[in-house]
């Protein structure tokens, strides 16, 4: 492991000479100092993915609060129509954007809900809940992150094999890429 100020001067290091930076259920939080040169970064033209999942430990709101985004506590559920298991949505609402473009259905096979200032990309159905909000409201696991600059994504799982093949999950993927 790193020391704070070993951290900070490697990632200004490797930002210098990176177009995009990804972010995925980071273990330490992110210091004042990391996320103001991340801001600096994005304010070059960078992009920022940031990803988490709340079946697994992280500090990813360290960085994300800074961009308007917090990564809720909670999961997302569906006991009305899912793949396999309750916890493992489907999403049909998406946002026009280009990282919406060509999908019509993804399926998050452990996502949680992100609060976003920015517009939400992907939103559940009137069946989908969280865990942790009683009422019904659509919930987004997928949001722009520092306006136009990235996106935030509450769910890992749908990169990983087998998952990365279900309905429009490639295409997302290609749309992340691209």
């Amino acid at each position: 492991r790193l020391d704070l100020s070993e951290r900070t001067e490697l990632l200004e290091e490797r930002l210098r000479q990176a177009n995009s930076l990804a972010v995925i259920l980071p273990e330490e939080p992110y210091s004042r100092a990391e996320v103001d040169i991340v801001e600096k970064f994005l304010d070059k033209g960078g992009r920022l993915l940031l990803i988490a999942d709340p079946t697994r430990s992280h500090q990813i709101n360290s960085l994300a609060e800074r961009f308007g985004i917090t990564f809720q506590p909670d999961y997302l559920y569906n006991t009305t129509e899912y793949d396999l298991n309750f916890q493992n949505i489907f999403v049909r609402d998406f946002r026009p954007d280009l990282l919406t473009q060509g999908l019509n259905q993804i399926a998050f096979y452990v996502a949680g809900s992100i609060k976003s200032s920015s517009p939400g990309l992907a939103y559940t159905d009137g069946n989908t809940h969280s865990s942790i909000v009683e009422r019904i409201e659509p919930f987004f696991p997928m949001v722009k992150a520092g306006g136009d600059r990235g996106l935030a994504i509450g769910d890992l799982t749908f990169l990983v094999p087998p998952q990365n093949a279900i309905l429009a999950n490639d295409r997302l993927i290609s749309n992340l890429a691209g």
